[in-house]
């Protein structure tokens, strides 16, 4: 928020909580707030990598982290989660394109580009930049 990220706090705690249950509608919402670009990099790495080109999305839909926020769940939740690959109250910034619903029905998996995986036991800085400045 220092930065300018708007949070999105539009998950709920039963987003996760009622994850199994088809009829229930706060599995499938879409985290919301300010687009975040997430971008690795390490010691021998040439330049930083977005996480898109570092990790291959099966389900083919791509990246749109977004500043979930959703600090109130911290304390209730016990979440220490930075980022997550799905719309996921846990994490401070989430995926939109996947639900907590995907997430349950296996929409999609990830893997790490083997091409691109820095060296055994480097160091890896996560860098997390905006996107659009929120006003």
């Amino acid at each position: 928020m220092e930065i300018g990220a708007q949070p999105g706090n539009n998950l709920t705690l039963d987003s996760w909580n009622e994850r199994f249950e088809r009829d229930h509608p706060d599995s499938a919402l879409q985290v919301e707030g300010t687009s975040i670009e997430i971008s690795v990099r390490w010691e021998s790495a040439k330049i930083a990598y977005s996480l898109s080109e570092t990790l291959e999305d099966f389900g083919g839909h791509g990246f749109d982290f977004r500043f979930g926020g959703h600090m109130a769940y911290v304390e209730k939740w016990k979440s220490g989660c930075v980022a997550c690959l799905y719309s996921c109250p846990g994490g401070k910034v989430s995926d939109k394109n996947y639900t907590i619903r995907d997430f349950v029905d296996g929409a999609t998996r990830f893997r790490a580009r083997e091409d691109l995986l820095p060296p055994d036991e480097a160091e890896v800085i996560l860098i997390l930049h905006l996107k659009e400045r929120a006003d």
